[in-house]
């Protein structure tokens, strides 16, 4: 796992931030295989801030990319290649955290083979 970019202090709830970024990077994990790699990338430009997280895992299709932020929903059930069980809410409290800050979320296939998800904030303050 590396960390790449800018630093900054997004002003905001403690909780909900860190559930966040929690959540995003805990999926990261469990669907990279050993050995795998995760990059995080902060960027900041013009009142705009975004995590970029990217990992060498599995990936999702488009028809999964739609449905991964319903409740309940967990790609490939309870039988990805982790083997840890889920309820499949992280990424619905993703959805709503994001909600809470009117940020952005963005699913998209990662150079690394795996998924990318940006997440930009906008209009808020950042130290």
């Amino acid at each position: 796992m590396s960390l790449e970019g800018d630093d900054f202090v997004i002003n905001g709830d403690e909780f909900t931030l860190t559930t966040l970024i929690s959540n995003l990077l805990s999926n990261a994990i469990k669907y990279t295989p050993n050995n795998g790699q995760i990059i995080i990338k902060l960027a900041s430009s013009s009142h705009r801030y975004s995590w970029q997280i990217d990992d060498s895992g599995s990936g999702m299709t488009e028809a999964q990319k739609d449905r991964v932020f319903n409740r309940f929903y967990r790609v490939g059930g309870d039988q990805h290649p982790s083997g840890e069980q889920g309820a499949g809410l992280g990424m619905a409290i993703v959805q709503h955290i994001i909600a809470i800050y009117n940020a952005k979320i963005k699913l998209a296939d990662s150079p690394l083979g795996g998924l990318r998800v940006n997440v930009t904030f906008a209009g808020v303050k950042c130290d």
